[in-house]
């Protein structure tokens, strides 16, 4: 038995649930696809920058999208481009200043819930998970959009905390149904 979610307006994200029987138990596997593209809006990163930060932000979704809680098992596979304008089917992904951000400290944004624009604060394009010792990092940030593009909210825990209450980098498995459901 499987279910597929498609991004209603055919953009980014696909999660196909399937559900084997595996002796007496019932496993149920749900596999993401995230697609976007990343652009530079702040005109100071070279293109081998923008590659380096797709590809931890790639690894970091990847993870963070990624795992198991009892009979179920999710797994994410993210793929973004850099160097050229989103095709039909990828998020936007853009490296923004500091000044675009409505308030000091907004480490990123997306243009709405479920949306398709995901904007990072290039300030911490150079924090790592382990590079700080606050929970704000680029990689966490990254994917904590995601999951607003996704259609999560805040308050839903774990990744889906605001940076300053968690440190988390997973969703759990209520969110994951979320994703499949109710987008």
């Amino acid at each position: 038995m499987a279910s597929t979610y498609i991004d209603p307006d055919g953009r980014e994200i696909t999660a196909t649930t399937r559900t084997y029987q595996l002796g007496y138990a019932s496993i149920q596997h749900t596999k993401i696809k995230f697609t976007g593209n990343m652009t530079d809006k702040t005109g100071t990163k070279s293109s081998a920058d923008i590659s380096a930060l797709a590809t931890r932000m790639e690894a970091q979704v990847e993870s963070s999208f990624s795992g198991s809680d009892g009979n179920s098992t999710w797994t994410t596979d993210a793929v973004i481009s850099t160097g050229n304008a989103p095709s039909n089917g990828e998020h936007e992904i853009n490296i923004q200043p500091s000044s675009f951000f409505s308030a000091p400290g907004v480490l990123g944004n997306v243009d709405k819930i479920g949306g398709n624009q995901i904007n990072i604060n290039d300030s911490i394009s150079s924090l790592t998970p382990t590079s700080t010792n606050s929970n704000a990092s680029f990689e966490r940030t990254a994917a904590h959009e995601v999951g607003h593009a996704a259609g999560l909210r805040h308050g839903s825990g774990g990744l889906m905390e605001q940076t300053r209450n968690s440190n988390s980098l997973e969703i759990n498995k209520s969110q994951i149904k979320d994703i499949v459901e109710n987008n």
